[in-house]
C-alpha cells in the first residue's frame, strides 16, 4: 500500500520496514525497482525479454478489448483507458515518436492459409523519433486450425477469440521460415503464443505463432534486482534503537554519543543473533565484550564505530552517515531510520547505501531525509543482488 502526505510518501516493501522519502524521489526509485523485479520475474517464469512481454500485453489487450480490431484500422493513442495502447518501451523499441500519431493499419480480414490455418496481418505505423521519417512495423499472427486438445476448429470466428497470452521466443517456427531478406521475418523476431477461444460456451486453447518486422525478441539484458536482507533490516533497527531518546537510565539518544554499550539497558537485545552470526560476534558473559557504539560529528558526517571482543580479540568496523548541506536537520534530532537499500549511483554498492532518516528539522517539523551510509572495515550482507543476465537465444 502506498500513501502520502505533504511531506513524504510511504510504501511497504518486501523485506523492508516502512519506506518513507520525498514523493518525487520515491516514485522514481520505486518505479525503477518494481520494473526490474517484474522483468526478472517474467524472464524466470516465461523466458521472455521485456519487449516480448510488452508485445504480449499489447496483443492481449487488443484481443480482450475486441479481437475484431485486428481486421480494422484503429489509433494507438491515449483516450479510452480500456483501448489497447503501446507501452513506452515498445515505442522506443520500434523507434516511434510518442508525440506523433501512431496507428494500427490492418492488411485486411482474416485469411485461411493453404495449410488451413488462420492468418491476420497488420502494421503499426508512426513517425521516427530520430529523424521524423515514416516507420511501419509488420505484425503477423497465425493460428492453428486445431485446438490444443486435437479437435478440429469449424467456422472459426475472430470475434470468439477473447485472449492471447503466454508468448515465447520462437527459435524454430513451424508456420514460417526465417529469412535474410525482406519477404519474411528475420531471425529473432518470431514468437509462439496461446489463444483462448469461446467454442459454443466452452473455453478452448489454440496454439499460434507470429512475428514482427522490427522487434528482436531474442536478445536483451535483465538488470540486477536488489533487496535488503534480514541482516540489513536488523542493522537498520539497531540504528533506530540508537536514535531513540530513551528516558530509561537517562540514556537519551545514543546515536551521537561518544560511547554506548549495546549490552546494557536500554539497548539489550538490539544486537540480534542474526547480527552476531553474520556481522560481528562477541563473548558471552562479559557485558564489556558486547558491541560498543562510538561516534563523533564532523560537519555533515556522523562518523561512527562499532566494536566488540570475541574470543579475546578486538574487532571493529566503521559506519558513516552523510547528509547534504541543504538538509536542514542535525544528527542528534534523528528519530528513526527506514528503507535501508543499496545506492544505485555508487561504484562500490557493497559498502555504500541509502537510508531514510526521520528527523526534527531546524524549524521543529518532522521530515524524512534520504542520507548516505558507508560501511568500511567489514563486508556486511545488507543487500542481496541478482547478477546481470545477458539473454541471447540465437
Amino acid at each position: 500500500m502506498t500513501g502520502h502526505n505533504a511531506d513524504f510518501c510511504v510504501e511497504n516493501e518486501e523485506l523492508l520496514s516502512t519506506v518513507a522519502m520525498e514523493c518525487e524521489q520515491q516514485i522514481l526509485a520505486t518505479s525503477s525497482q518494481i520494473t526490474k523485479r517484474a522483468e526478472l520475474k517474467v524472464y524466470e517464469d516465461c523466458g521472455l525479454c521485456p519487449l516480448g512481454k510488452d508485445l504480449e500485453t499489447f496483443v492481449s489487450s487488443v484481443a480482450k478489448f475486441d479481437s475484431k480490431l485486428f481486421e480494422l484500422d484503429f489509433p494507438l493513442v491515449c483516450g479510452d483507458y480500456k483501448a489497447p495502447q503501446l507501452s513506452e518501451n515498445l515505442k522506443i523499441g520500434m523507434g516511434l515518436s510518442s508525440s506523433k500519431e501512431i496507428l494500427y493499419n490492418s492488411n485486411g480480414e482474416l485469411v485461411t492459409t493453404s495449410e488451413g490455418r488462420f492468418r491476420i496481418e497488420g502494421n503499426i505505423e508512426g513517425t521516427s523519433d530520430a529523424d521524423g521519417s515514416n516507420i511501419s512495423c509488420k505484425l503477423v499472427l497465425e493460428i492453428n486450425n486445431k485446438f490444443i486438445d486435437g479437435t478440429e476448429i469449424t467456422d472459426f470466428e475472430f470475434s470468439n477469440l477473447f485472449d492471447i497470452c503466454c508468448f515465447s521466443y520462437l527459435q524454430e517456427p513451424l508456420y514460417f521460415n526465417y529469412t535474410t531478406g525482406a519477404s519474411g521475418p528475420t531471425t529473432g523476431k518470431g514468437f509462439s503464443y496461446t489463444a483462448y477461444y469461446n467454442d459454443n460456451g466452452s473455453t478452448k486453447k489454440i496454439y499460434g505463432e507470429g512475428y514482427t518486422s522490427c522487434i528482436d525478441l531474442s536478445k536483451c539484458t535483465i538488470d540486477p534486482v536488489c533487496i535488503t536482507t534480514s541482516v540489513g533490516v536488523d542493522f537498520q533497527n539497531l540504528l533506530t534503537m540508537l536514535s531513540f531518546n530513551f528516558i530509561t537510565n537517562n540514556a537519551g539518544q545514543g546515536l551521537t554519543k561518544a560511547s554506548v554499550n549495546l549490552g546494557e539497558v536500554p539497548y539489550v537485545n538490539s544486537v540480534t543473533q542474526n547480527l552476531r552470526d553474520n556481522v560481528m560476534n562477541y563473548d558471552d558473559g562479559n557485558v564489556n565484550s558486547n558491541w560498543i557504539w562510538s561516534s563523533q560529528i564532523n560537519n555533515n558526517q556522523l562518523e561512527g564505530t562499532l566494536s566488540s571482543v570475541f574470543e579475546g580479540v578486538n574487532q571493529q568496523f566503521s559506519v558513516t552517515l552523510i547528509k547534504e548541506n541543504t538538509q536542514n536537520f542535525t544528527f542528534n534530532n534523528i528519530l528513526s531510520f527506514s528503507g535501508l537499500r543499496y545506492d544505485e549511483l555508487s561504484t562500490d554498492p557493497d559498502n555504500n547505501f541509502l537510508i531514510n532518516a526521520k528527523a526534527i528539522d531546524n524549524n521543529g517539523d518532522e521530515q524524512i531525509f534520504i542520507i548516505k551510509m558507508q560501511i568500511n572495515g567489514k563486508s556486511i550482507p545488507i543487500v542481496q543482488c541478482t547478477q546481470t543476465i545477458n539473454v541471447n537465444y540465437e
